[in-house]
């Protein structure tokens, strides 16, 4: 059975148990609500999407980073199913042509998501979040990073000043890295205490140890405000949330300097388009050179499930130089996809190396700049995706949807060959790592952007019969699976 069918199959059920029911109009959209998050869950989903258009809202989750159809709410249901959502995150239920931001957060069993609300033509469509708990976001040990980054990892939150920055798209992890790199420091595992606090946009998860404080520009709390504020409170170590502008990058990369270990995320393409996108803020060369530590970027791509078959078509590896390789097939463990979870793909700049800081100093692009870490060590994401493949771990199709086209060009600068003890990280599906079934989805990069949970060795996606066994579900469904990418076989 292919996950679009399970996915309706289950939301046909749980309509026709809700239709039987004889609920009172006040009962329905709270066992709807109730029953979709806990299909979204079961499902391992990073986000749900009630999309509004002239017959409904269409019902869509976000599974291992793809986006897939399960079916429509009629509209003469809509409006309850919204309202109770928007109560659920105590926002103003009855205004619609305001955007709105929320939590929802189920206590019982751990589980919170963050809800934004925005008008459209059709009304309001809403998204829906999955958060993990905090006892979900992973130490760094846990976080399946090669062995290699791992250890440089761990070293550099042993110093006691300078900017360690991650960098990847929405939903790739981000978030999961810092809140792991918050729980190794917190924990002093080394014997040490040290003051440690955070400023973020906003707080995803509590951790014990860490003096968090989320912006409000509203009263004048941005982030490079709120730092000048926290540099007051004595901290050591300082967890900042995206650097989104020229004043942020300055304040963080300054606070640096001055005896203070950051850590922040922001987006780039990858660690060298990271600098090179901070030299273009017109920040000062050797402001970059001095402060930052390390530059770690990633992207998440989707794990093949053990049904995959060997391949060795030229036309199916997608540009990759790879002979033989896997591609998905699907089985009822994974549900037809092919993919069970996702994998980290990770590169690390630092910049003890001589011709990276030269190249720094001297603005270069991003291309020499990748040129000069690898030459210094550094194997790049791209390398570590061909290795992947190479190991059957994931297939051409998904390197190609997280690279884009490959020109044998792309390989030039990685050519050199990956440690024996290279092991991919596994990685989840929100801007965090992804959980088990039975716990909360996160996000992250929480898609991270981007919360989500790692799942290296799990089935994946429940059986049909599990499904119809734990959750019935609603009303007609129509709608066909959405793709982001071309990963089809």
């Amino acid at each position: 059975m292919d996950q679009r069918k399970q996915l309706i199959d289950a939301f046909n059920s749980l309509c026709l148990e809700l239709a039987g029911a004889d609920l009172s109009d006040s009962e329905y959209p709270i066992q709807m609500v109730n029953r979709l998050i806990s299909l979204a869950s079961v499902m391992r989903a990073s986000d749900v999407h009630l999309q509004p258009s002239s017959v409904g809202l269409e019902l869509r989750l976000r599974i291992d980073g793809v986006l897939h159809c399960c079916g429509f709410i009629p509209s003469s249901s809509a409006h309850r199913v919204m309202a109770r959502l928007k109560v659920m995150a105590d926002l103003v239920h009855y205004r619609h042509d305001l955007p709105q931001e929320g939590r929802i957060i189920f206590a019982d069993r751990n589980q919170e998501l963050r809800i934004s609300v925005l008008p459209t033509l059709h009304g309001e469509k809403i998204v829906l979040r999955f958060l993990s708990g905090p006892g979900h976001f992973r130490s760094i040990d846990e976080l399946g990073y090669p062995p290699d980054v791992a250890k440089k990892l761990r070293d550099l939150l042993q110093e006691t000043m300078g900017a360690i920055v991650v960098t990847g798209p929405a939903g790739s992890g981000k978030s999961s890295c810092l809140y792991a790199c918050l729980r190794d420091l917190a924990s002093g595992a080394n014997g040490i205490q040290r003051s440690i606090a955070s400023l973020e946009d906003p707080i995803e998860v509590a951790v014990d140890g860490v003096a968090q404080t989320e912006v409000n520009p509203s009263v004048g709390l941005d982030l490079a405000s709120g730092l000048r504020y926290l540099l007051r409170q004595d901290p050591e170590i300082i967890m900042m949330g995206e650097i989104r502008d020229r004043e942020t990058a300055d304040a963080v990369l300054q606070a640096a300097l001055t005896g203070h270990l950051l850590l922040t995320t922001f987006h780039a393409g990858s660690a060298s388009e990271a600098i090179s996108r901070l030299l273009e803020m017109d920040l000062e060369p050797y402001l970059i050179r001095s402060s930052l530590r390390a530059v770690l970027s990633q992207r998440l791509v989707r794990r093949l499930c053990s049904c995959a078959r060997p391949c060795n078509d030229p036309a199916e590896a997608c540009g990759l130089p790879v002979e033989e390789f896997f591609v998905p097939t699907g089985c009822e463990k994974c549900a037809g996809t092919g993919f069970s979870g996702r994998l980290a793909l990770v590169e690390f700049l630092t910049l003890d190396s001589s011709e990276v800081a030269r190249a720094i100093l001297a603005k270069s692009d991003s291309r020499t700049l990748e040129g000069k870490a690898v030459e210094a060590g550094m194997t790049t994401r791209l390398q570590r995706g061909i290795e992947a493949v190479r190991g059957g771990l994931t297939c051409p199709s998904e390197i190609r949807r997280a690279f884009g086209l490959l020109s044998d060009e792309r390989f030039l600068p990685a050519e050199r060959p990956l440690s024996p003890d290279f092991t991919p990280a596994v990685a989840d599906d929100n801007d965090e790592f992804e959980q088990e079934p039975a716990t909360d989805s996160v996000g992250a990069d929480s898609a991270g952007e981007d919360a989500a949970t790692v799942d290296g060795n799990g089935s994946g996606l429940e059986s049909e019969a599990a499904l119809s066994g734990e959750l019935s579900f609603a009303a007609e469904a129509s709608g066909e699976t959405v793709v982001t990418d071309d990963s089809s076989r």
